[in-house]
């Protein structure tokens, strides 16, 4: 169920911060390959989603949260990395 509007971005928040508690296991534990492919669908589509509000949001907003973009991966990290468990061509499609 869609969150309503009056608590879309509290909600959210704690979506995302659960998410974000789960990053160590998808990083050094292998989770990801363990996901059915739903699951891994929406990883990659929350990284889509979280990167699309880095990308429109007002940087006021970004200074007021403390985002400090220089601390995010460069362009040329994301093109020259590797998947570790599996090969790219396993991952599902963007939906």
């Amino acid at each position: 169920m869609a969150s309503m509007s009056y608590c879309r971005w509290h909600n959210a928040s704690l979506a995302m911060q659960d998410c974000g508690n789960s990053i160590e296991q998808i990083e050094y534990e292998g989770a990801f390959v363990e996901m059915v492919e739903y699951e891994q669908q929406g990883v990659l589509n929350t990284l889509r989603a979280a990167a699309r509000i880095l990308e429109e949001m007002p940087v006021a907003y970004l200074k007021a949260a403390g985002i400090d973009l220089d601390r995010l991966p460069s362009q040329a990290m994301i093109d020259n990395s590797d998947l570790p468990a599996f090969r790219r061509e396993d991952l599902p499609k963007a939906a």
